[in-house]
This record gives C-alpha cells, structure tokens and sequence, in this order.
C-alpha cells in the first residue's frame, strides 16, 4: 500500500543557536549538536561535533534511538535530503538548524524507514523536489508529503532484516578495506625507510636498534647504501599531454583526462573519444604512454597515479603528466614513491603558503625520492606493497558486488516489486 510519510513519522526540529551557545568540551547539561558534515554515505560520523548549552535545546528536539538525520539546506544541492540513523542510547544529542529528525512511529519499523530514506525512489524524489529552486532547501512537509509503500507492519520488518544483514555484510568489507589500507600505509613507511635487507628478506633494524645502517639526509635517515636525487636525473622524460582539447567525438579513440584515473587504471569506457587521426597526431607528440611509463596528475586533482602496464592504447591530456625512468631506477618503485609520504613533503615545499592546484613539469622534475642502488631491492619493496594492494582490490571488488546486490533488493523489495511473505 502506498502513503504518504507523514503516517509514519514525525519531524525533530533542528537547534537554532549562537557563538554564545557554544562549548568547548563536554560538561553536565551540554548537547552534541549534529550537522550536515556528520551526515556522510547513510551513516553519522562523530568528528566536528559542535556541543551547545542545553539551554537551547528543547525536550522535543532531543534525538532518540533510530531517529533518522536529514540534511535540509545546504550550499550544494547534491548534498540536501542525505540521511543518516542515529543509534545512539542517550538522549543529549540534536540535530542543527540546517537539519531535521524524522522519528519513526508505533506502526512502522524504524529500520525499514531508514532504508526508505536510502532508496533511489527517495533520491528521486529530492531532485524532483529541489528542481528549478535556486534555493537548496527543503521543508519538512516536502519529505513528509513523499509517498512510500508501506507493507504491513511483519512485511517491514522482514525486508529491514533482509537489508540491514546486506548492511553488516557490507560494513565488515569497509571495515577490511581500512584495515588493510591502515596496514599498507605503515608498510610503505617502513619500506621506504628502513628497506629491505636482501640477505634476510626482512626489513632492517630501525635506526633506533642499528643506527650504524643509515645516514642522515635532507629527506630524514635513510639505508646507507640508498641515494636521494631529483626525478630529473632519474628519468628519461617527464612531459606531459596535449596542450588542446580534440573535439569529442560518439566514437574514436579513447584520449585520458584526470576524471578518468580510477585504482590505479583508466576508466576507458568512459574517456572521451577522438577521430583516429587525431589520436595518430598525439602519439607522435609523445602524448601517448608505452609500457611501464609512470603517470602523474598534476592539474586540479593532484597525485594520481598510475604505473602503466595496460595493453590498451591511449593518448592523454595536458592535466597528467608522463614519467618515463632510466636505468637507475624502476618504474613500479617510482610508482609507489609517488603514493608515498615523501611526494605529500614534497607537495608541502611547492605549497608556499598559497592553495596548490596544479604542479608543472618543472616542480615534477625537482621532486626528490629516496631509492635503494640495488635495482633488486626496489622490485622486492614493490611487490611488498603491490601484495597488501591485491588485498585490499580484492575487498573492494567484493563491497562492489555486495553494494550492487543491495541496491538491487532495495528497488525490489521497498517498491514492492517483489513480495515478501512472512
């Protein structure tokens, strides 16, 4: 049966407040007060928190157990209507002006509303709903007024369990990904400055255990026996793609912007396409990557990279630079530096007090690695990392799948496409 939302809940008015209100720690009588930052992919995150004196606060605005956060004005409008259940115990959390509670009532499963509100027939709705508004705001009647279909009180309550175990499911992969990417992070820190010893196959002693294996440097102390330089003595070239925009064509040939690096690949189904003999042109502009090639955005998003071992052909733009290494180094090593804390240090030195947006071939060659002279250590630190990495793709393509799955019972079982029985 289809109704509307307002048989089912009831709005929590967001706080209104001033500087004055504002605490700096948490004491008796104070509030967290939740805002639009803490409302992040369905779930509420508790950083930023503000906390407010309770004089602000009235009892009806008080958030209870699997009331569900909506963001209801907000600067950009993809992020109005995004929702968030609060499964908090106590009772001295509120929501901030720009927000609003929407509280489950007696004759509706809470955790079947939270799901309605992460449907796509709810996003839907929103768009529709903020369409053609120069204003990104909406009212708490404009939700209220959203028709669902309401099942009976068991059927909601089978199809939340079915969707909240898809939930847990997916919460232990993104729990496993940040694991393992916690456990990356400290191994390449590890890597990159202590290294490998080949004879062990083990790192070496930190400096605190063996000082005697390192030697200070302008990075910090590395391995004795490793080098620290500029890319520009260790690369062959470090240029760049087109200066131009070719014009778009339905099909052609894929030509490779920033958008497009995604995991450490291209997205080609979605590069745009150029004429072929255009494509022709670039590559003998040296726009084209060649095999084990290392790619650097350096334009608007910088930092992406890619270690090139595709067998596609591509061409790229002007916004990723082309690194190609010497004999002195190896490309996958050069890589993973290029993800590591010594490019993020050497990002900081370009900053000089004003708001980096793009880097130059220039600053790219200036940029200086710390690199072992056994070419043989560096491969074995890369297949180190690449090892942690194949784990943590593995756990990413796995949440893919179970999202997927989840978005494909949401639309069948909170339309009522198919019918649950009890």
């Amino acid at each position: 049966m289809r109704d509307k939302l307002l048989s089912y809940c009831d709005v929590v008015r967001g706080v209104s407040y001033s500087p004055y209100d504002l605490r700096d720690s948490y004491k008796s009588n104070m509030f967290y007060l939740l805002r639009s930052n803490n409302i992040k992919e369905g779930k509420l995150v508790f950083k930023d928190v503000q906390i407010v004196d309770d004089n602000c606060v009235s009892s009806a605005q008080k958030l209870e157990k699997n009331d569900i956060a909506v963001c209801m004005s907000n600067g950009s409008k993809r992020l109005v209507g995004k929702s968030a259940q609060f499964k908090g115990s106590t009772n001295n959390f509120c929501v901030g002006a720009f927000c609003a509670g929407f509280r489950p009532g007696i004759n509706s499963e809470p955790n079947y509303i939270y799901q309605l509100f992460q449907s796509r027939e709810y996003q839907k709705y929103i768009d529709v709903t903020l369409a053609g508004s120069a204003i990104n705001n909406l009212k708490g009647g404009d939700i209220l007024n959203f028709e669902f279909d309401f099942p009976p009180l068991p059927q909601q309550q089978k199809i939340a369990n079915i969707l909240s175990t898809c939930d847990e499911v997916i919460e232990k992969t993104e729990a496993a990904i940040a694991k393992y990417q916690a456990l990356k992070q400290g191994l390449m820190h590890d890597l990159f400055t202590r290294g490998i010893d080949l004879k062990t196959g083990k790192l070496r002693p930190t400096y605190h255990d063996a000082p005697e294996f390192y030697k200070q440097s302008e990075l910090g102390m590395v391995p004795k026996d490793w080098e620290i330089d500029e890319l520009t003595n260790l690369t062959k070239l470090v240029t760049d793609g087109s200066h131009f925009s070719p014009v778009p064509q339905e099909k052609g040939m894929p030509i490779g912007n920033v958008k497009d690096m995604i995991d450490g690949t291209f997205n080609y189904a979605n590069c745009t396409k150029i004429l072929p003999e255009v494509f022709e042109l670039l590559v003998r502009q040296n726009c084209s990557p060649i095999f084990g090639d290392v790619l650097l955005s350096k334009d608007g998003t910088i930092g992406k990279v890619i270690h090139f071992i595709d067998d596609k052909r591509i061409v790229l733009l002007s916004s990723i630079a082309i690194i190609r290494v010497n004999e002195l180094i190896d490309s996958e090593y050069l890589s993973w530096t290029l993800q590591s804390e010594f490019f993020d240090k050497a990002l900081y030195s370009l900053l000089s007090g004003s708001a980096l947006k793009r880097i130059t071939l220039k600053d790219i060659q200036k940029i200086k690695i710390p690199f072992s002279k056994s070419l043989k250590e560096q491969k074995v630190i890369s297949m180190r990392i690449e090892s942690i990495q194949e784990k943590i793709q593995t756990e990413q393509q796995t949440l893919a799948k179970y999202q997927q799955l989840k978005a494909g019972l949401m639309q069948d079982l909170l339309t009522g496409k198919v019918e649950v029985k009890v």
